[in-house]
C-alpha cells in the first residue's frame, strides 16, 4: 500500500469515527473498520501499480543517470539495500557512504525510477535527487561511466564519519564528471 492509499484510508477512518462515534472510546470499532476496509485500498493500490508498467513497456527506455544527495548514509542495512537493489535492476554507479552520502545510479530510466521509489521510501533525515541526466537509448555506450554498482570507501582521514570530498572530486574529474560534482555541491559560479 502506498502513501496515497494510506492517507485515503486514514481520512476515511477519521470520517467514519466522526460520523458514528464522536466523543466515545472506539478503539475496537476502529480496528474492526480497518480490518473490513483495508482490502479495498490494497486492491486499488495493486491496480494503480499495474497501470504504469504497461505504458513504460510500450515506449523506448531512455538511458538515465541520477545523482542523489543525502544528509548522511551510515546505516549498514540501508547501504546493503541500495547496492542490492541497484544490482538486481542491473544499474551501475556508486554509493559513497558517510556525511554527506552521495549515490550515482545509471541505467534504463524506468529501472532508475523503480530503484529510486524503493530507496526514497526508507526513513531518511534528508535525501533528494540533485540532478537527473537523460540520454537517448542509442547514446548509452557513449555516456555510461560505470561498469557495475559499487560502494566506494573514501574515508576522510580527519573524521571517519565524513566522506572524503577531495577523493570524490578527483574520481569524478577522472570520469569527466567534474561539472556534476560542482552541481551537486553548489560550487557553480552562477
Amino acid at each position: 500500500m502506498n502513501r496515497q492509499n494510506e492517507s485515503a484510508i486514514n481520512s476515511q477512518l477519521s470520517q467514519y469515527i466522526k460520523e458514528n462515534h464522536i466523543g466515545e472510546v472506539c478503539l475496537y470499532t476502529a480496528i474492526s473498520w480497518l480490518q473490513e476496509n483495508v482490502d479495498k485500498f490494497a486492491l486499488i493500490s495493486e491496480e494503480n501499480n499495474m497501470l504504469p508498467a504497461k505504458s513504460s513497456q510500450e515506449t523506448k527506455d531512455e538511458f538515465a543517470r541520477l545523482w542523489i544527495y543525502s544528509h548522511h548514509i551510515y546505516n549498514k542495512k540501508k547501504r546493503e539495500e541500495i547496492v542490492k537493489k541497484a544490482r538486481e535492476l542491473k544499474l551501475t554507479g556508486f554509493l559513497l557512504a558517510g556525511k554527506p552520502g552521495i549515490v550515482c545510479v545509471e541505467g534504463h530510466h524506468s529501472d532508475c525510477k523503480e530503484w529510486w521509489k524503493d530507496i526514497k521510501s526508507m526513513t531518511w533525515k534528508k535525501i533528494m535527487i540533485r540532478k537527473t541526466e537523460i540520454f537517448e537509448p542509442s547514446e548509452e555506450n557513449t555516456f555510461k561511466k560505470f561498469s557495475s554498482f559499487e560502494e566506494l570507501c573514501l574515508a576522510n582521514p580527519v573524521n571517519n564519519k565524513h566522506s572524503n570530498m577531495s577523493e570524490l572530486s578527483k574520481l569524478m574529474t577522472e570520469l569527466g564528471l567534474n561539472q556534476i560534482f560542482n552541481d551537486l555541491f553548489g560550487l557553480n559560479d552562477d
